[in-house]
């Protein structure tokens, strides 16, 4: 009877298994070879026989101290000390692998695990002019900590700009009571959410209350002059002010003397330019898309989705373009440790937007191409539109059509 091949592990298996230790995110010895589907001993043995291939960044030993901490959470204590123990002095302490080192570790094993996962070694050779740095840095969205007070669903507009808003207190994890009033517009701004993007396309589902000082967006807009200049904003909100006093974040990363206690985290500039490109954190792979002012407002996105700020519809569209790539997807499938967090960009070569270059306005428009055959439902055109952006991003990579072959077969096997 022939061996059956174990199942790949869970993308939520794999997340919690990555731990951050001095300050990167890591995974240990032992979860990569639960990965790979090979027993710890063997993985570590075809490391030690390949060190001269994992430079300290790839690769570190835990010291005493960091080893004791780990095995003092209760989630690790028993794992840690059990697994593989027969393989293990008293003095052993495990290895932790960055996401350079879990895709040479892969690379180094061969296992039919690790390839699956990693892809086929011909495609991954094909990426030294795809990975590196992007010009482009990623930011999480907007984090609330109680969105059942900021998120909003617009019932009435009224003439005079007002406008009636009803709460969705059933949002998030802590409940909050609802309540429908009128508000001033000045805060408020279209929000897309992670369950609102998918490849090639994002709309905007609610609305989102951002009470943020515009000369200094990363602080809430000063209580004083909220309450003169937009007093029925400020009266939502003071009726939740023992709950948003109670939050998490607040407490963490604003001064709780000072700070206007409706005040959101992780608000920036970047939040409120025109234009931007949005992916899911929490995904296998990158499923980005445009983000465009609607009406006289900006989009903004939560603290589910990563995003880059642009300075032009052209611009985003680009990015979007390269992101949504199979040569960028690949360098993700790649990564085992990776979700498409901002950290991405670091990985993805992705250059300054040129209006001058042909190729980058090529792509910019491949990528409205797909928006448009997305939101009309164009199954067909979108197939041969996909196709003709691989093909793009692939010219500006310097891939040749029997390689970028190569990493599109790879990306369907990992599938």
């Amino acid at each position: 009877m022939a061996k059956k091949t174990k199942a790949p592990i869970a993308v939520e298996q794999i997340d919690a298994m990555i731990r951050t230790i001095r300050g990167v995110r890591v995974m240990l010895d032992r979860d990569l070879a639960k990965i790979y589907g090979v027993p710890t001993f063997r993985f570590n043995e075809a490391i030690k026989r390949n060190r001269h291939r994992f430079p300290a960044d790839f690769m570190f030993q835990l010291t005493p101290a960091e080893f004791d901490k780990l095995k003092a959470q209760p989630a690790n204590s028993s794992q840690i000390a059990m697994s593989s123990g027969k393989h293990r002095g008293a003095t052993y302490r495990p290895y932790a692998f960055t996401e350079h080192g879990a895709l040479q570790a892969a690379n180094v094993l061969r296992s039919p695990r690790a390839v699956q996962m990693t892809g086929r070694p011909k495609a991954l050779s094909h990426l030294e002019h795809v990975i590196g740095a992007s010009s482009y840095a990623g930011r999480y969205g907007s984090h609330t900590h109680l969105n059942g007070v900021y998120w909003l669903k617009i019932m009435t507009r009224r003439n005079d700009g007002a406008l009636l808003i009803s709460n969705l207190h059933d949002c998030g994890k802590k409940k909050v009571k609802n309540v429908s009033m009128t508000i001033e517009p000045d805060f408020v701004f279209p929000l897309v959410r992670g369950r609102d993007v998918d490849r090639w396309n994002a709309k905007a589902s609610c609305e989102i209350l951002i009470p943020q000082d515009p000369d200094d967006p990363a602080k809430g807009y000063p209580e004083k002059d909220m309450q003169t200049r937009f007093p029925k904003t400020y009266a939502y909100l003071k009726q939740f002010e023992e709950q948003l006093r109670e939050r998490s974040g607040f407490k963490q990363f604003f001064d709780v003397e000072t700070a206007p206690v409706y005040s959101v985290y992780n608000v920036g500039r970047y939040t409120f330019s025109p234009y931007k490109v949005c992916w899911r954190e929490v995904a296998a792979d990158i499923r980005a898309a445009v983000c465009s002012p609607t009406a006289d407002k900006v989009v903004t996105f939560d603290h589910t989705l990563v995003g880059v700020s642009c300075h032009s519809d052209q611009e985003a569209h680009f990015i979007c373009a390269l992101l949504n790539s199979a040569p960028a997807n690949f360098v993700v499938r790649g990564y085992v440790t990776l979700h498409p967090s901002p950290s991405i960009l670091k990985y993805i070569r992705i250059p300054q937007f040129d209006a001058k270059e042909k190729l980058h306005v090529q792509l910019a428009e491949s990528s409205k191409a797909c928006h448009a055959a997305t939101a009309t439902g164009n199954d067909s055109a979108l197939e041969s539109l996909k196709a003709a952006n691989n093909s793009l991003a692939a010219k500006l990579w310097e891939l040749s059509d029997a390689e970028l072959k190569d990493i599109e077969d790879s990306l369907a096997d990992l599938s």
